[in-house]
């Protein structure tokens, strides 16, 4: 036995302090991409504060929970299958909206690529192919603006500005000149300033949207570097955390980079084939709470939950083995039969979840505080 290794994972699951700061200023988090699971009761990691069943019906049915945005007293879905948002009381469930505007007009989108919420001005801004519209909770067009630049995400700034992220196939060169792929946005929804320019194209094969905000916390993850980057008061960028997994993983990023550029007819999911015979580490998805920087990353078959405390850097890791198309849960529901989706959304440091529930043919929203 590895005792080693051993000794590592159970410091990750009852709790070790790694808080190391780079040369950037940014914190380290060290994580550890084992080979073994390690569950645990959901009750041991989570309190459960309430439940919410979303009020629909026979002609307002969500098909798909693409994006889930919680604000103090809503919850907003983006439901990609139809391209519709959905608008709920997080209180009752009851709706208090609908976007369902797809179509050519200038009040309407064609498709959504992506969708954010203004809590100052109590607006929900959709992303479309060279297009941004404005609507309010309840479904009203309130304006709308063509843009030249083609984004793939959108999210809001602590400033209140719009972020947008522009995919590199998209937005390689101008004047045979990089273009950045950051891109922040006035009141008119014109580039303000600009960020980071790709020098490769690796940041394109990102698994999640790169950039995590609603106005209260913003995060952009970098995959060349496995840094999280926020912005400071005067708008410029700074890195805030290094995520560690013990290996070279933005070098094994380009690697696997290098191999899908030699392959000029790109094949279908050569790069996670790729990504599994180099050991590569990926970031599924980051919570970004006051308190806790919650993280779920993969490695070949595995995946991880992370709760990192942002005070004492203490770090509890669980893990679990893919056995099936969708992606292990390793914290286990002891709270009742429902099986709970990853967590999706947070609005604090409250994390929210949800669950479909097939007898009464609609969702339940789940609200979690992490146990400390």
């Amino acid at each position: 036995m590895n005792y080693k290794l051993l000794l590592a994972v159970l410091c990750l699951c009852f709790g070790c302090t790694h808080k190391v700061s780079e040369t950037d200023g940014s914190i380290r988090v060290k994580l550890l991409p084992t080979q073994i699971e390690n569950t645990a009761p959901m009750s041991e990691v989570l309190s459960m504060k309430k439940k919410v069943l979303l009020e629909t019906d026979e002609e307002n049915l969500i098909g798909e929970i693409s994006k889930l945005i919680t604000t103090p007293d809503k919850y907003i879905i983006w439901d990609s299958e139809q391209m519709i948002v959905f608008v709920f009381d997080r209180n009752t469930g009851k709706k208090i909206g609908l976007i369902d505007a797809m179509g050519q007009g200038p009040q309407e989108y064609v498709t959504i690529l992506d969708i954010t919420y203004n809590k100052t001005s109590d607006e929900i801004l959709i992303l479309s192919p060279k297009k941004l519209l404005v609507y309010t909770p309840k479904g009203e067009f309130k304006r709308g603006e063509s843009t030249e630049l083609f984004g793939v995400h959108i999210a809001l700034t602590p400033m209140g500005k719009a972020a947008v992220y522009a995919d590199y196939s998209e937005n390689e060169t101008v004047d045979k000149k990089i273009k950045d792929n950051l891109l922040v946005l006035n009141a008119d929804f014109k580039v303000e300033k600009s960020y980071m320019p790709f020098k490769t194209m690796v940041n394109s094969f990102v698994r999640i949207n790169p950039m995590i905000g609603n106005g209260d916390s913003f995060l952009y993850y970098d995959k060349c570097t496995d840094k999280l980057y926020g912005f400071a008061p005067d708008n410029s960028l700074e890195a805030l955390y290094t995520l560690d997994y013990g290996n070279d993983n933005a070098e094994i990023a380009t690697k696997v980079l290098s191999d899908l550029e030699s392959d000029k007819g790109m094949q279908p999911y050569k790069g996670v084939s790729l990504e599994k015979q180099y050991q590569y580490c990926g970031l599924n998805n980051v919570l970004n709470t006051p308190s806790y920087l919650f993280l779920i990353y993969s490695q070949n078959d595995y995946y991880h939950y992370v709760f990192y405390h942002k005070v004492d850097g203490k770090i509890r890791q669980f893990s679990k083995k893919q056995m099936g198309i969708a992606p292990p849960i390793p914290l286990i529901n002891d709270f009742d039969e429902v099986q709970y989706y990853p967590l999706l959304s947070n609005e604090g440091d409250t994390l929210i979840s949800y669950a479909f529930l097939q007898e009464k043919d609609t969702f339940v929203m789940i609200e979690f505080e992490i146990k400390d």
